[in-house]
């Protein structure tokens, strides 16, 4: 809660109260009427989702009385509880913010459990992206648990295990992975690089052989060499150093880099 802003609400759901980030010692009393299910989740704080409705009317007239705001859930919405009836809605199914390096993380690997808060497949509830029209992922003697692998991967005699693999990724010969989220590849790496003089990054993305890799966010485009180790194992919470950052215990490879062979994170 202390990361939101939190709104508390009366028994009709009209907001009477909206704290923006408020401290864990101030948190006391700020629960707000929800339902039994969502009680029994310990969800009484209510957080901002960002999503706001308005009348086109009443819209125009806070954008001119609040020339000057920037936000709405800092600014125009704790304004005018006062002197409008702004009411919410508790919503009770999967939502997570992803505006921090562990929220991103663990959003991703939550989608790779075997029943998830929130599934992909949900045939009443599709989801539409871009039409890349890639081949499918191609798969070599190896072991996959627990994971999701993007179309136009190639992964060859490894072991994958909750982890979220993305476009294009190539992950080589005798390679582990686990709990991480490697986002693949703007081209294949055995593209000519002259022909993709338009797209920055390394000659060969992807996770060469006999690599290991835990609790880590791989980013686009990256280069990791052969018998690379690149694991959080001191549980440091926040450092960097070439090439790599720690956020949160989350070991973050930032786009287009390149880590040489034998090296140890």
């Amino acid at each position: 809660a202390p990361s939101f802003g939190i709104m508390k609400t009366n028994d009709e759901q009209v907001i009477t109260e909206f704290n923006e980030k408020p401290s864990s010692e101030e948190l006391s009393g700020k629960e707000s009427p929800v339902s039994e299910e969502m009680k029994a989740q310990g969800r009484e704080y209510l957080a901002s989702m960002g999503i706001y409705i308005f009348s086109k009317k009443m819209l125009l007239e806070l954008l001119e009385s609040y020339a000057d705001a920037h936000d709405f859930g800092k600014e125009i919405i704790p304004a005018v509880i006062d002197t409008h009836r702004v009411v919410c809605f508790p919503f009770p199914g999967y939502w997570s913010d992803i505006g921090t390096i562990r929220s991103y993380f663990d959003a991703n690997l939550m989608l790779a459990q075997q029943q998830p808060p929130f599934t992909l497949y949900d045939a009443q509830m599709q989801l539409y992206t871009n039409a890349r029209m890639l081949p499918p992922a191609k798969i070599q003697s190896s072991f996959i648990q627990d994971a999701i692998i993007a179309e136009g991967s190639v992964v060859i005699n490894s072991q994958i295990t909750n982890s979220v693999i993305g476009l294009r990724a190539y992950i080589g010969h005798n390679t582990t992975i686990k709990n991480s989220v490697i986002l693949g590849a703007d081209y294949y790496r055995w593209y000519d690089p002259e022909q993709r003089n338009f797209l920055g990054g390394p000659d060969q993305p992807g996770i060469d052989s006999e690599s290991y890799i835990e609790g880590a966010i791989i980013d686009k485009n990256v280069s990791v060499g052969h018998r690379c180790i690149i694991k959080n194992r001191d549980h440091v919470e926040e450092g960097e150093g070439p090439n790599f950052y720690i956020r949160d215990h989350v070991v973050v490879i930032p786009k287009n880099a390149v880590i040489p062979d034998d090296t140890l994170i």
